[in-house]
């Protein structure tokens, strides 16, 4: 057994130091107990920010840290900052990921917008990924403390997308791409125009189709997408390995075998379309 360390309310508003007990932290995962210890810390009054703050950055349990970094998450604000810049460079995941969320809380602030700069060249990808989402919020509420650095925030995002047309071997090669091109997509019109001219350039196929997939095949997190027929016919005639004639690629599949092994070859043969 450990110990999970929080602060828990008493009736008179006191707070004691306590301990809930959790199992093994390499074996609970994502324990409902620790859940509910943040969703409770985070509505204490008044919230216990220096207890919290201190065992955000000097506590040895993993899990402690990790419950008390999202704790401030939604109570992110400039006076922070030393939290969530010594979180960043956490030894484990969760902390650094939750830093980098809660800057996208802070909106009035220049250094926040250096600190998440600097999380785009972070060597967790998760963190880079978490960075670019909170550089598009704050992008997209183009405050008027934030709006001097807006080039500087776009340029860093793009940089940060355009590692994404490589090889694909990246640990984020399937996923990353999105979210980055979605705080692309947050800096307005500017973003939209960088995402269009990827997309049409052809030095970088893998780019190119990547940056097809954002800025024409528009994702967001919890959010539905609907598109007529029209559009999304337009849509596939801009993907760049379609050449602008045709949905998809053809496949030529042996109708006995299904063997696509002589695909090209004169046989009869039947046409599907796939991606």
């Amino acid at each position: 057994m450990t110990r999970l360390d929080v602060f828990v309310s008493t009736g008179d508003n006191h707070f004691l130091g306590s301990s809930l007990p959790i199992d093994s932290p390499a074996s609970i995962g994502n324990h409902m107990l620790r859940e509910c210890a943040i969703i409770t810390l985070r509505k204490l009054k008044p919230l216990p920010i220096a207890e919290l703050s201190d065992a955000a950055m000097h506590h040895a349990n993993d899990e402690v840290r990790e419950v008390a970094m999202r704790t401030l998450v939604v109570h992110a604000n400039a006076a922070l900052l030393p939290v969530f810049r010594a979180a960043l460079k956490d030894q484990t995941q969760f902390p650094r990921y939750s830093a980098a969320e809660a800057l996208g809380n802070i909106y009035r602030n220049s250094e926040t917008i250096e600190l998440l700069l600097t999380a785009l060249n972070h060597d967790d990808p998760v963190v880079i990924n978490r960075g670019a989402v909170s550089l598009g919020k704050l992008a997209k509420l183009n405050t008027p403390e934030t709006r001097p650095l807006r080039s500087k925030m776009l340029a860093a995002i793009i940089a940060a997308f355009q590692k994404h047309g490589g090889s694909g071997d990246r640990a984020d090669s399937e996923w990353g791409w999105r979210v980055i091109g979605n705080a692309i997509l947050d800096c307005g019109d500017e973003g939209i125009a960088v995402l269009r001219e990827m997309r049409d350039q052809h030095e970088n196929p893998r780019l190119a189709e990547l940056a097809w997939r954002v800025v024409d095949l528009t994702q967001r997190g919890f959010t539905f997408t609907t598109v007529s027929e029209e559009q999304n016919e337009a849509a596939m005639l801009r993907r760049p390995s379609a050449g602008g004639r045709s949905v998809g690629r053809s496949l030529q599949v042996n109708p006995t075998t299904g063997n696509d092994s002589g695909d090209g070859i004169a046989k009869p043969v039947k046409k599907i379309l796939g991606d």
